[in-house]
């Protein structure tokens, strides 16, 4: 099964979880734009992502030398650390004997699980981020 996770840039916690969706049916993108994240932002909301998003409201860090990328590629980072979090609990590769039907109530279980570590036990790296000083677009 395949799932959004969404990171908050500056708090560092997991604001989002859409899912499951059929692997094989739904790229990454077509689930971001007609399944969930796209209608959850507001007009002028972008977010960061991998280039396969890009194109449309969504940022990739293009590698420059600046501090703006620089944050980006944190925050990229920070997300790649919530994945390998997730996927500890092995639900996503091994097989699930329980029915697609509970799938994502586990798989959403195991993201609260993973906020609670965030929150008490293993805090992310911080990214420093000033709304005023970058722009969403560089």
């Amino acid at each position: 099964m395949r799932y959004e996770i969404g990171i908050a840039i500056q708090p560092g916690d997991i604001c989002w979880v859409n899912g499951p969706f059929f692997p094989g049916l739904f790229t990454d993108d077509l689930i971001a734009r007609f399944k969930g994240l796209w209608d959850c932002l507001r007009e002028t909301e972008l977010f960061l992502a991998d280039s396969i998003y890009s194109g449309w409201r969504a940022v990739t860090p293009n590698g420059r030398n600046n501090p703006d990328q620089y944050m980006k590629k944190c925050a990229a980072a920070r997300h790649e650390n919530v994945n390998s979090r997730f996927k500890r609990f092995a639900v996503l590769r091994t097989e699930f004997r329980h029915g697609n039907d509970r799938h994502g109530s586990v798989f959403h279980a195991i993201a609260v699980v993973c906020q609670i570590e965030i929150e008490e036990e293993s805090p992310l790296a911080q990214v420093d981020y000033d709304d005023l000083r970058y722009s969403p677009y560089d």
